[in-house]
Order: structure tokens, then sequence, then C-alpha cells
């Protein structure tokens, strides 16, 4: 008998929560160089889609390494040279230390959330991030949305270890079957949920990834797709 969904999860990241590219955008400018919004956004996008190619690269670094490699990828469609970019890289993310560089939380998400909890679902998120997760969704105002909040740096476990799904659906009393998870990177987000018996469905806004084994959606509110 199928079991019915009492809980859904997200990512935060790029999934629910956006990166704020002007930051990036007048850092850039900043340092004489011309962009746009569109460009970067194309860029993050396109360093996405080639992630799953380079995962055993990703995984491996250290936490320390993370944010360098990642925004590194995003301005590497300027060709800057070796100097400007690591000083450019360093200043994005002596910006997003001060402040989360992810901070646009786009108003389609808050009406799925609110739609979801009118209709009595639980709803969580499940997210590596640094510990500022919950204090970043306070300060949003939007911390009240969600019934629980795990940040692998908070409980000291991160995806794709499936301990931190397992923690979230303790803190909710719900077991996997009756849980889904959206997230936006397959070998992160999507297999461990899916290997502790999780429906796991990927955010795939650019519609890359038709060849993965798993359902997919390209906006949020699709996720009312997979609901009874």
């Amino acid at each position: 008998m199928k079991r019915k969904i009492k809980a859904i999860f997200f990512d935060a990241g790029n999934t629910i929560l956006f990166i704020n590219f002007k930051v990036i955008k007048k850092i850039l400018e900043e340092n004489g160089i011309k962009t746009s919004l569109t460009d970067l956004k194309e860029s993050e996008l396109k360093w996405r889609t080639s992630l799953e190619e380079n995962i055993e690269e990703f995984q491996h670094l250290k936490d320390k390494e993370m944010l360098p490699f990642y925004f590194s990828l995003i301005i590497k469609a300027m060709s800057l040279d070796k100097d400007t970019e690591e000083l450019v890289v360093s200043e994005i993310i002596k910006r997003h230390k001060k402040k989360m560089l992810w901070s646009i939380f786009p108003s389609s998400v808050y009406k799925v959330i609110k739609e979801l909890r009118k209709r009595d679902y639980l709803v969580g998120i499940i997210s590596n991030s640094d510990g500022r997760l919950v204090n970043q969704l306070k300060s949003m105002k939007i911390w009240e949305l969600f019934d629980t909040v795990v940040d692998s740096r908070e409980v000291g476990v991160e995806k794709p270890d499936p301990e931190i799904f397992e923690i979230a659906l303790n803190r909710l009393k719900v077991d996997p079957e009756e849980a889904i998870y959206i997230g936006d990177i397959y070998s992160i987000d999507i297999k461990p949920a899916q290997r502790i018996g999780m429906k796991a469905i990927l955010f795939d806004p650019g519609d890359f990834f038709g060849h993965l084994h798993c359902p997919r959606i390209k906006r949020i509110k699709d996720v009312f797709d997979f609901l009874e």
C-alpha cells in the first residue's frame, strides 16, 4: 500500500534560496570588469550542469576550499588573469562571510511553501551550510515557514551522508516513505535521499538532466504534481 506523503524537505542554496548576483556584479565592477546579471546567472547555471561530470573533485574538496572553487568557476567566463581572479574571489568570499550571498527567496517559492502548510504538510530544509542558515532565515523573516531546518555545520554531518536526512526525518517523526526531498545536485541531494527510501525530486530549471534516473521539476510549484 502506498504511504501518504506527510513532509516535504528542500535543499536551501540554489533550490529555494538563491545568490544575490548584484553583489558579485558590483565586486567585478569595482575591479574594472563589466558584466551583466544575466551573464553571471548563466555562468553559474552552466557550472552546475557540468557538476556531475566533476563530482569526485568537488566531493573531495575540504570545507575551506569549497567556496573558492565554487565562485572561481562562476567567474571563469570572464577570462580574468589569475591574480585578478584570486582578488575577486577573495572579495566575494569576504562579503559572503559578512552577509550570506544566498539571500534571494523568490515570491513563487514563498507561495508554494505557504500552500503546502495550508494543506497541512510538514515543511523542512536539509542543507550543507555553514551554521548561519537559521539566522539567515530569521533575518529574512521566513524562518517560521519551516518546521525544521537542518544545517550540516550544526549537526556535524553533511550530504551526501544519509545520516543528515535521517536527522531531519526523526525531527519531524516521519518515515522515509512519507517524505519528499527536493534538491538541485543529483549525486549530493537525490541519490542519498533515494537510498534511504525518500522520494527524491531533482530541481532542474534548465531541463538539462533528462538522462538521470529520478523525477525532475523545472519549477518548485511542480511539486504539487507529486502529492496525493
